[in-house]
């Protein structure tokens, strides 16, 4: 029996826990060493006292509840309770309590088993705090979010809502991410998808037609990473709304195309010289100067289609002109066909800024007929 009790002392004594013996009461019968390593208090200081006095005051009345449901029911019970040290510190302390019953069967006293948890607890409020801002940044962000697991969206903030023309998250969560793609850009976000999960981030940018709710399209640009939660694969999806870029670029591309198709079909040579070499010649230039194609005379000197009697003369001009300073605009210079054939060309030039650079756009007219009238 002294072996027993012995053995028992050196468990109780040498525990990593708080461990403290109350009576049918609430009043600490006994506890080891590990109270003042915790609450600060030596075993003496608190044999005698209630277990209240060990609570922080939003937590007495539940822990005393709990106390009094051991006694009542005989029932185990871990719980976890803000407790309050000697130097009024707080400590999280995770409290099973077990109920202990004397020689006529009748529960006379409680064992309580306390586990400092307060640098966990710490830690998951730091985490939820966390959480709680970047859900907050995640919330007011003007780029839509979304969070997909195996094609299916499991999150998604309000931009994206806004973007896919909905009101309520339950009209997106759950749903597949292609259910609000343009029909003809299924593949891209499936392959940009796959992408992602292989490569665990996009390479860059991608466009996809999104599909709104009331059947118009949008543009939006997507870049993406792959994470693990709760152990799935999961892939987070940042998407801006480029719609009115892309509309300005195939404004921009319309236009451009109305005006190469003006310039090529003009009845007029035209050319752009960036120093003195040719940029650009369209259909009618070719054939002015008797070439078979553009090929011929792109990146080539300026002199090619000058009679020498003007060369020094025109070479002069252009230099002057992308130099800023005053020349005419317009005036007539002598050319020189592929073959040797002498045309007369009357020239209109202007400056201009031809990919970022300076250059001048000059148009050419064969006036050879009125000159030998």
């Amino acid at each position: 029996m002294k072996t027993n009790e012995e053995n028992y002392r050196t468990i109780f004594e040498t525990a990593a826990n708080l461990i403290a013996v109350v009576d049918n009461k609430g009043i600490i019968l006994d506890c080891n060493g590990r109270i003042e390593e915790m609450l600060g208090y030596t075993r003496e200081e608190v044999i005698g006292w209630s277990i209240t006095e060990l609570f922080h005051p939003e937590h007495l009345s539940r822990a005393y509840e709990t106390f009094k449901e051991v006694i009542k029911k005989g029932s185990s019970y871990n719980k976890e309770f803000i407790m309050v040290r000697k130097d009024g510190a707080f400590v999280y302390g995770s409290v099973n309590s077990m109920p202990l019953k004397n020689e006529k069967g009748k529960i006379s006293r409680v064992i309580s088993i306390v586990e400092d948890i307060t640098e966990r607890k710490r830690a998951q409020e730091a985490l939820l705090e966390s959480e709680k801002r970047y859900r907050h940044l995640i919330e007011i962000s003007p780029d839509a979010v979304l969070t997909l697991n195996e094609g299916r969206i499991i999150f998604g903030n309000k931009a994206a809502f806004e973007l896919f023309g909905v009101t309520h998250p339950r009209e997106v969560i759950g749903k597949w991410a292609g259910d609000f793609v343009n029909p003809e850009d299924k593949d891209i976000l499936a392959e940009c998808i796959k992408g992602i999960e292989q490569t665990g981030g996009s390479s860059g940018p991608i466009a996809i037609r999104m599909n709104r709710r009331d059947g118009t399209d949008v543009y939006a640009e997507w870049i993406g990473t792959a994470f693990m939660q709760k152990e799935k694969a999961t892939v987070l999806l940042i998407g801006r709304d480029v719609t009115a870029r892309k509309c300005a670029e195939n404004q921009l591309k319309e236009s451009e195309e109305r005006y190469r198709i003006a310039i090529e079909s003009s009845n007029d040579g035209v050319t752009i010289l960036k120093g003195d070499s040719y940029l650009y010649v369209n259909r009618k230039f070719v054939e002015m100067f008797g070439f078979k194609n553009a090929d011929e005379i792109l990146g080539k000197h300026i002199s090619l289609i000058l009679h020498p009697d003007d060369r020094e003369r025109v070479v002069k001009i252009n230099g002057m002109r992308q130099r800023g300073e005053d020349v005419p605009s317009r005036y007539e210079f002598k050319g020189i066909k592929k073959d040797g054939d002498v045309v007369y060309i009357e020239v209109s030039a202007t400056p201009i800024t031809y990919k970022g650079e300076g250059a001048s756009l000059i148009y050419l007219r064969d006036i050879t007929e009125r000159k030998r009238m």
